[in-house]
């Protein structure tokens, strides 16, 4: 190839435009990343001074509702017992008093007659949340429940060999 004064200065020319051109883009680049810059920290300054207020009693009813539809899917066919009142049966003799509920069927609390604690009041097992005896069945294809969550019938009672109570709780 030959090169001659015209191609040259071709050459020279497409340079500068080039050269011309990235100037350009770059400092128009810069100013949007400039104005994104700025939106951005008006942004972050707004939500930093204006805090999003919660409603806590929607908040609330919305997990109540969301937990209330979990205890329908898992319960199956025992659906009816998701719902209910605890009821307390109470048993004793006199040396021990044993507090029974109706939510899993299990014993709430015992209660030593002729042990005193160190504030003088009845020695008391159990009665808090981690005290609880609980098992999953199966309530339906591909369900299951904790007893723990369900509520049973009020308990019959009946006097069992050597004059023992015996509750029989039922999963309607």
């Amino acid at each position: 190839m030959k090169t001659d004064k015209n191609t040259v200065i071709g050459f020279v020319l497409l340079g500068i435009l080039f050269i011309a051109m990235f100037w350009f883009n770059s400092s128009q680049q810069q100013a949007v990343m400039a104005e994104q810059r700025r939106t951005e920290d008006s942004i972050a300054r707004i939500k930093a001074t204006h805090k999003p207020i919660v409603d806590t009693a929607t908040a609330r009813l919305d997990s109540m509702r969301r937990d209330t539809m979990q205890n329908l899917q898992t319960a199956g066919t025992f659906e009816g017992a998701t719902f209910g009142a605890e009821q307390l049966t109470t048993v004793e003799n006199e040396l021990i008093k044993v507090t029974f509920t109706n939510k899993g069927a299990q014993v709430k609390s015992v209660e030593l007659k002729k042990y005193k604690s160190f504030d003088s009041t009845n020695v008391r097992l159990g009665g808090t949340g981690f005290d609880n005896l609980s098992y999953t069945i199966n309530t339906s294809a591909n369900q299951a429940a904790s007893t723990a969550t369900l509520f049973f019938s009020a308990p019959t009672q009946t006097t069992g060999p050597g004059g023992s109570t015996v509750l029989t709780y039922t999963l309607n």
